[in-house]
């Protein structure tokens, strides 16, 4: 750098100009002044809302007044997870990532109706209060319309822009009874699982995708049911969103594949069934390939084929993989163990 600053002090006395000087390298202080540009020149808004920070997502629950934003945060809060700001939250784009915090007047304050303004940080601790939030994700509250259809099985990928930015969001409908905490800490794990390319319906999906290929090994023509505890909306709850969402998926992925979903169990195999549950299905009542929701539903009914049915049963057999390797239980015997190498065989 410049030692001696007489010269360019006369310059800046002739020409009437601000010398600046610092004790910085070059890269460094180019490197200050572009974030604190990037930082204070950034595109700005304020939405209506309450940001906080969940399983480490950021969270933006969103809805008209009196909806019971500030009352889901605060069981939040008291869950472990952390608030940014209440009512009002300022947004920038930086870097092309939509920040948010609090205005500085109501900073860690939360209204809450019939007790009135609170200061959080002193309740809960520094621990329940964050600075800055990136938004990753929009929780839109509204009552519950019985003439709107809501999203049971996570097919629609809704968006909020904001500054040009589509962020994901879910609409929760507000009705007595729901935990509304609860189901925001799942939209956010869901929503982190999403971004790390994990997707519970596209698993299952693929699962029932291999699992037809398996059953054409052994000569069969698979017609694959995806059980369920209801049959085509008769349940709801549960896994009968994953069941339903990852039919819709499998037929994407292999439109040549005989698939049907959420399916009981009797109007997968009984015609009878079927017949009044499901009538028109090409894979109901005449199933012979069946995809439990969970490996523990699954566990319980291969054994209760094997035990009271009589069946024989051969297994874990891996699929999806470039080769074919497969396990055995503990218990297994000597023929288990010939058959499972066969099978193995059959599949290379």
């Amino acid at each position: 750098g410049i030692r001696d600053l007489r010269m360019s002090r006369g310059l800046g006395d002739v020409y009437k100009r601000q010398l600046l000087h610092t004790a910085d390298t070059t890269v460094m202080l180019t490197s200050r002044v572009i974030e604190y540009l990037s930082q204070r020149l950034a595109p700005t808004t304020t939405r209506h809302g309450v940001l906080l920070d969940i399983f480490g997502e950021g969270v933006m629950i969103t809805g008209e007044s009196g909806i019971g934003k500030s009352e889901t945060a605060i069981e939040l809060v008291k869950r472990g997870h952390r608030l940014v700001a209440d009512d009002a939250v300022d947004i920038r784009l930086v870097a092309n990532k939509l920040l948010g915090q609090a205005p500085e007047l109501i900073r860690h304050y939360m209204e809450l109706r019939g007790i009135g303004v609170i200061d959080l940080q002193q309740l809960f601790g520094m621990s329940a209060v964050k600075q800055e939030s990136q938004i990753d994700l929009v929780v839109e509250l509204e009552r519950w319309r019985d003439d709107k259809f809501y999203d049971r099985f996570g097919l629609d990928e809704e968006t909020t822009n904001i500054l040009g930015v589509e962020v994901p969001t879910v609409t929760i409908p507000v009705q007595p009874g729901r935990n509304l905490a609860v189901i925001v800490e799942v939209a956010a794990m869901n929503n982190r699982h999403k971004k790390f390319g994990y997707n519970a319906a596209q698993k299952l999906a693929e699962v029932a995708i291999e699992t037809a290929k398996t059953a054409k090994v052994f000569g069969i023509d698979p017609k694959v049911a995806m059980l369920s505890f209801s049959t085509n909306g008769s349940g709801k709850g549960g896994t009968v969103a994953l069941s339903h969402d990852a039919t819709i998926k499998a037929q994407e992925m292999d439109p040549e594949l005989a698939v049907d979903g959420e399916l009981q169990f009797d109007a997968a195999v009984a015609p009878e069934v079927a017949q009044v549950k499901c009538k028109g299905s090409k894979v109901a009542g005449q199933a012979n390939t069946f995809i439990f929701p969970c490996i523990e539903a699954g566990n319980i009914g291969y054994k209760i084929a094997q035990r009271l049915g009589g069946y024989a049963a051969y297994g874990p057999i891996l699929q999806g993989l470039n080769a074919p390797i497969n396990d055995l239980s503990r218990g297994c015997n000597a023929d288990e163990v010939y058959k499972m190498s066969l099978i193995t065989a059959c599949q290379s």
